[in-house]
C-alpha cells in the first residue's frame, strides 16, 4: 500500500510516475502493479520494467515472466530501478538472476522561482509540436540513425499535450534544441542538445531558462531532469543553474 511507504521513497515514486507518463513507450503491459515497457529497443526507459508495486506472483516468477516477455520481442530484459522499487529485495533478486547494474543516473530537481533569472543569452523559440526544422536539427545534432529517430518521433507524439519543443537559432543556424513536458505541476526537461561548435557558450542555459519560464506561466512550480552520473559537463551545468540531485536510478540488464 502507498501509505506504508517511507515518505522519502513515496516522493521518489511520485516523481517516477510523472516521468513515466512524460516519456511514453509504444507498448505497456501490466504484470500486477508492474508496468513492462517496450519500444523496439530504443531508449532504456522505454524498454524496461517500471516496478512500483506487487507483481501478483512471487518475485522470481515475475522476473522470469519479464525475461520471456522481452526475449519474445528480441529485446534485452531490463528493469529501471530506484530505492523505491517494489517489492523490497527486488534489486538483490535481479542481481542473483543475472541482471547487471548499469547506467547510474541522477534525477535532479529545482524550484522554478528559485532558479529562474531575468532572461538573457540566446533567443529561444518554443513550438507545441516538433516542427520539420526542429526535428531536422535534432537528427543532425543527436546523430541518431534513421530507425532510432522514427521511434523517438513516436515517443514525442505520445507525450502529454502540454509540451514544448525548444530551439535556439542564430543567423539562420540552429544551435541547440530541447523538450519540455508538463505533467502534474512538474516540468520535465529532456534531450538538451547543443551543436558541438556552440558548447559551453550559454545555449543550454538559454533553452532551460525559456522552458522554465514557460512552465511557470502555465502554473508549474518545480522542474526535474535526468543526468547520467558520468556526464560531468552536464552535472556542472545544472549545478550552476541551481538543480540539485534528488535521488538516483539505475538499470538492471539481463546477461546470460
Amino acid at each position: 500500500m502507498m501509505s506504508q511507504i517511507d515518505p522519502k521513497l513515496q516522493e521518489i515514486r511520485s516523481l517516477e510516475v510523472i516521468a513515466f507518463h512524460s516519456w511514453p513507450a509504444r507498448e505497456v503491459v501490466s504484470l500486477g502493479d508492474w508496468l513492462i515497457r517496450a519500444d523496439t529497443g530504443v531508449t532504456r526507459r522505454a524498454n524496461s520494467v517500471f516496478p512500483y508495486g506487487d507483481p501478483d506472483r512471487s518475485t522470481q516468477d515475475a522476473i522470469n515472466h519479464v525475461i520471456r516477455f522481452y526475449k519474445s520481442r528480441g529485446l534485452i530484459p531490463r528493469f529501471q530501478m530506484t530505492d523505491a522499487s517494489m517489492p523490497q529485495g527486488l534489486d538483490d533478486a535481479l542481481s542473483k538472476t543475472g541482471f547487471l547494474y548499469e547506467m547510474k543516473t541522477y534525477v535532479q530537481t529545482c524550484t522554478i522561482s528559485d532558479v529562474l533569472k531575468p532572461s538573457g543569452g540566446y533567443n529561444t523559440e518554443l513550438f507545441r509540436e516538433p516542427t520539420e526544422e526542429w526535428f531536422t536539427a535534432y537528427a543532425r545534432i543527436s546523430r541518431h540513425p534513421t530507425e532510432v529517430l522514427e521511434v523517438r518521433k513516436g515517443i514525442f507524439n505520445r507525450m502529454p499535450a502540454e509540451k514544448r519543443f525548444a530551439l535556439v537559432r542564430e543567423k539562420g543556424a540552429v544551435l541547440g534544441i530541447s523538450i519540455g513536458v508538463l505533467h502534474r505541476g512538474w516540468l520535465g526537461i529532456f534531450g538538451v542538445r547543443t551543436d558541438q561548435m556552440y558548447m559551453r557558450k550559454g545555449v543550454a542555459k538559454s533553452i532551460n531558462r525559456a522552458l522554465l519560464a514557460w512552465a511557470q506561466r502555465e502554473g508549474a512550480s518545480k522542474a526535474y531532469l535526468q543526468v547520467e552520473a558520468d556526464n560531468e559537463p552536464a552535472l556542472c551545468l545544472y549545478q550552476d543553474f541551481g538543480f540539485t540531485t534528488k535521488y538516483t536510478y539505475w538499470y538492471r540488464q539481463f546477461v546470460e
